[in-house]
């Protein structure tokens, strides 16, 4: 009878070690914000300053996460849906496996989209498999294995100047794209990150320049980074790359970039600072007509003082744009911004208090940054936020 209830017992704890090994853990987390803004800015130069004040709420995409482990297995399941300007679910299924030394990743993540006529319109997904011995990593599929190397902080508050004639970070202007990516740690504080892309569907160049060549074009780019932790962090990232016609009848259509990020961050032992220099260099060739070539330089810096669970932010950015089409000059423009803040919390909840000032000078042209919101001379802006946010 001891021997049976022995075996009993045995029995029993190896069905309840089974059972948690092979359970699925469950998570549901969302997010909120409310905000008061007052906003001053004027259009141009000599223009009507226009003040406006709001309060306004948010709601953050609400996730239905589950995780699951069986030995060196892993996989998350989430899904995540969100009203942001239409209606937005994504369902994404990650994992890994580990054989000896080596780790596999990879991820799937649909979009389903927005809501339509036609019904729901959703995108192909396109993801990357990884593998990695803790030492060596490769990647292929849609990748981003080099750092743009930005480092800009700041506050609540509007008053960082975008980069790269879009909202892009300062920094190299290096995103995603598909293509091979290897990454090495040559010691435990020096790394080398190295991206080649090679696309056919008329791809932006290292997922950033875009491409408006109207002709089916190959991009091919490379990227190469470095990383060395030597009491402050340095930071070098260089990417460079062109898009050519696949049409011999459209040969002289072309596109080309080159770009640079360095950046360089440091720990005072409680204060931290943090620099990001950034340039780019592209050129467009249409069909007809003259070449245009856009040169964009920025820089960044970060600084950031906690105190306790409470912090003192600040930042500083500029940017300068020429244009050129031909012999001739079209834009010549420079941005510069300043945000200082202060973060702390009530009990669970977050609140950031933010200043963010932005000025803007055209010599010709005018600045570009956004598609839909170039700055003339003397534009100006000056942002005052209030945020609480809370996450549950």
């Amino acid at each position: 009878m001891k021997y049976i209830a022995k075996m009993m017992l045995a029995l029993l704890a190896t069905v309840t070690m089974v059972a948690q090994a092979y359970a699925w853990d469950f998570s549901v987390s969302g997010s909120s914000e409310a905000t008061w803004n007052q906003t001053t800015s004027k259009a141009r130069d000599n223009g009507t300053a226009v003040t406006t004040q709001n309060f306004g709420s948010a709601a953050g995409a609400i996730t239905i996460t589950s995780s699951h482990t069986s030995g060196d297995s892993t996989a998350t399941f989430s899904y995540k849906f969100e009203v942001d300007d239409d209606w937005d679910e994504v369902v994404t299924l990650a994992g890994s496996s580990k054989v000896g030394e080596w780790t596999a990743s990879s991820s799937i993540d649909f979009d389903r989209g927005a809501s339509t006529a036609r019904g729901l319109q959703g995108a192909e997904d396109s993801p990357k498999i990884a593998i990695t011995n803790g030492v060596t990593t490769i990647q292929m599929g849609l990748i981003a294995p080099v750092s743009n190397q930005s480092t800009t902080g700041g506050s609540t508050a509007g008053g960082n100047v975008a980069f790269g004639r879009d909202d892009s970070d300062i920094g190299a202007l290096i995103d995603e794209y598909s293509g091979l990516g290897i990454s090495h740690k040559v010691s435990d504080t020096i790394s080398v990150d190295v991206g080649l892309q090679m696309e056919s569907d008329n791809a932006s160049i290292l997922g950033e320049f875009g491409n408006t060549i109207p002709a089916a074009v190959q991009t091919t780019a490379f990227a190469l980074g470095l990383s060395a932790n030597v009491g402050p962090t340095i930071g070098f990232s260089y990417g460079s790359g062109n898009s050519k016609a696949q049409d011999s009848d459209a040969s002289e259509v072309k596109a080309s970039m080159n770009t640079m990020g360095l950046s360089l961050s440091m720990d005072l032992g409680g204060p931290s600072i943090a620099f990001t220099y950034g340039t780019s260099s592209g050129e467009l060739t249409p069909a007809t007509g003259d070449a245009t070539k856009s040169t964009d330089t920025g820089l960044a810096l970060s600084f950031s003082m906690p105190m306790g669970s409470d912090a003192v932010v600040a930042s500083y950015t500029s940017v300068t744009q020429k244009t050129e089409t031909g012999s001739t000059t079209n834009t010549d423009a420079s941005g510069n911004g300043l945000e200082v803040g202060y973060n702390t919390s009530i009990g669970p909840v977050g609140l950031s208090i933010g200043y963010g000032t932005q000025s803007f000078k055209a010599d010709t042209g005018s600045f570009s940054n956004a598609a839909s919101n170039d700055k003339a001379d003397g534009a100006s802006t000056q942002d005052l936020e209030v945020k609480m946010s809370y996450s549950f």
